[in-house]
């Protein structure tokens, strides 16, 4: 959610604070190799981190120029991926190469040469990159977490303001909630506990945002720490006036969920690249049927963190 070096939300603050309640994480300082390699034109892989059977092995052969080798910083990526069992997402610092899915199914990431691929392949992440001074590109860090097959639908956001849990939404706004009302309120106690007891003072600022995910479908519900960031209500399905109202009366955390068709994010549908004919849609009957199968496709995932 957030990639300055120097920032209070990036992982190398918090994540020794939340051990055990986040996804596993391993951090690798980048080196002048990296730097070189991030600037250069193109997408040059060494040879070295290629799979065996890649058939631009034998092209490399030829080059004037060899592609840059990450000397040392290779050799801890690849610890890194081994102690996650070769099962990654990558960050470089907190920004995520989001629009780099097509270079690489899933973005999961098992080799040194996936980690490389989808940072260089990357727009968010290299216009994160080249607009930072030598200084902060010296002090950044590759982030690799582990992979899982998460249900959207179990995934929040979390509101603080002035030290106060004010509100929890639901993260994904593409779709229906699946799942009754009151199973949604049954979280309430369980995220202001962990709230209280875990994230609470992992990061020194009053008021930010946090992730989680919730395990199990019983209580009492598991919950994981996913990230933190900045407090922005731009893209959020509650606004501030409405956590401000909440914390005023005494009512929060305040709950927002998607709990009719009209509600969905026309933005966040149309990002997962689904076709969106809503001008002849007044019934809303092609929402309705997008929003059916995006909820049906998320009952059928299997048991996650074993």
């Amino acid at each position: 959610m957030e990639g300055n070096p120097n920032s209070v939300f990036h992982p190398s603050k918090w994540l020794p604070k939340v051990k055990g309640r986040t996804f596993g994480t391993e951090l690798v300082k980048v080196t002048p190799e990296f730097i070189a390699f991030m600037q250069e034109d193109g997408i040059r892989i060494h040879k070295k981190y290629r799979a065996k059977d890649d058939e631009e092995n034998e092209e490399e052969q030829d080059e004037e120029e060899p592609a840059i080798e990450l000397v040392g910083m290779d050799d801890a990526l690849d610890a890194a991926l081994e102690k996650l069992n070769r099962c990654c997402f990558v960050k470089l610092d907190g920004v995520a190469p989001k629009d780099a899915v097509g270079w690489l199914p899933g973005l999961k990431a098992s080799r040194v040469e996936d980690v490389l691929l989808v940072l260089k392949a990357s727009d968010i992440v290299g216009e994160y990159f080249s607009v930072a001074d030598a200084a902060t590109q010296q002090s950044m860090t590759v982030v690799l977490r582990k992979w899982y097959q998460l249900i959207e639908l179990r995934e929040f956001r979390c509101f603080v303001i002035g030290g106060v849990l004010a509100a929890i939404t639901q993260r994904h706004a593409w779709a229906v909630f699946p799942e009754p009302k009151a199973t949604f309120e049954e979280f309430r106690s369980d995220i202001k506990k962990f709230y209280d007891t875990i994230v609470k003072g992992a990061i020194d600022a009053s008021e930010y945002c946090f992730d989680v995910y919730v395990e199990k479908r019983e209580a009492p519900y598991k919950i994981w720490l996913i990230d933190f960031g900045p407090l922005d209500f731009k893209q959020e399905i509650v606004t501030r006036e409405e956590t401000d109202a909440a914390i005023a009366a005494g009512k929060a955390p305040l709950l927002k969920i998607i709990e009719e068709i009209g509600q969905i994010r026309k933005d966040r549908v149309s990002t997962l690249q689904v076709p969106w004919e809503i001008d002849g849609d007044e019934d809303g009957d092609v929402i309705r049927t997008i929003g059916e199968l995006m909820k049906n496709g998320t009952a059928e995932n299997r048991e996650l963190f074993q």
